[in-house]
């Protein structure tokens, strides 16, 4: 069913059996409200809405960093596995001839 616009009601309706955390606050961002209209309707303060909002899209972005490096792995395992020892490389390094070893391998 589309999203439609929404008003106050709909969103008191939306948030009442909810805590007030990120979860509501993101839901709220996502139906289209603004910051003002997020922190008035839920009683807190501007800034605390648009730190939650900052904070959840650093948690986006670090989900899609890791996303892509479990492609990566999947797609790549040789990337992972150092040439010396032939095992997965816990602690990574690159040496002066631009391949990457496993520290203990190299030290």
């Amino acid at each position: 069913e589309p999203d439609l616009p929404v008003g106050p009601s709909d969103i008191m309706t939306d948030v009442s059996d909810c805590r007030l955390d990120t979860t509501s606050i993101v839901k709220l961002s996502k139906r289209g409200m603004t910051v003002a209209m997020i922190a008035d309707i839920l009683n807190i303060s501007h800034e605390e809405v648009a730190q939650t909002l900052r904070a959840k899209r650093r948690c986006y972005y670090k989900e899609d960093e890791i996303a892509g490096l479990k492609q990566r792995f999947l797609n790549h395992p040789e990337d992972y596995v150092c040439p010396i020892s032939h095992d997965l490389m816990e602690d990574p390094v690159t040496a002066s001839d631009g391949e990457t070893y496993e520290r203990r391998c190299i030290e």
